[in-house]
């Protein structure tokens, strides 16, 4: 059985450790609230755009459209780095 997305993925693996990935979980924060709601909840209900890329070089969350503020994706982007 698989844990849900939320929880981290414990263990070593020796391929995994070979491939330069830490043995140990990283733990991610989501975004404060947005519009006085949830960030994960406004993701589930369409009402926010967003993605994991790496535009300045490090992984990082991606907000590109947000129904609270519509220059969001009009003229910039919102950008939270992952580690």
């Amino acid at each position: 059985m698989r844990p849900p997305p939320s929880a981290p993925i414990t263990g070593t693996s020796t391929a995994a450790a070979r491939a330069g990935f830490d043995p140990s979980p990283a733990r991610l924060v989501v975004p404060t609230a947005r519009c006085s709601s949830r960030f994960d909840a406004l993701g589930a209900d369409g009402k926010l755009g967003f993605a994991l890329g790496a535009l300045r070089g490090k992984p990082e969350l991606i907000v590109f459209s947000d129904d609270c503020d519509p220059s969001i994706g009009a003229s910039h982007w919102d950008l939270y780095p992952l580690f």
